[in-house]
């Protein structure tokens, strides 16, 4: 019941991973700039000049493309992990609900 609603929940919660802080150099906002977490702090003048230095260089781009499918891999394994132990508490009280139902049905 209230373990399975727990775990859920903490699935279904955001989880916003932030690697810039305000004030960060310019290299290292454009490593990872295309993961919002990482340019909702920026200016938007900020955001242009580094997105513009991620599209100029491919290698960049490239970085950044494969930085933040890493990222949302690591944060989706997390959130499935949640879920599964959710289904797994939900189904043995359901058993054991419908188990006791039945015992007491038939006693």
């Amino acid at each position: 019941g209230m373990a399975s609603l727990i775990f859920a929940v903490l699935s279904a919660r955001p989880k916003v991973t932030t690697l810039n802080r305000e004030g960060a150099p310019m290299e290292e906002i454009r490593r990872n700039v295309v993961f919002f977490g990482n340019f909702v702090h920026l200016r938007p003048d900020q955001f242009e000049q580094a997105m513009e230095e991620v599209f100029n260089d491919s290698e960049l781009l490239y970085g950044n493309m494969v930085r933040d499918l890493y990222y949302l891999g690591k944060v989706l394994d997390k959130k499935y992990r949640y879920l599964s132990i959710s289904y797994n508490i939900f189904m043995v009280g359901f058993i054991a609900t419908v188990g006791t139902f039945l015992i007491a049905l038939f006693s």
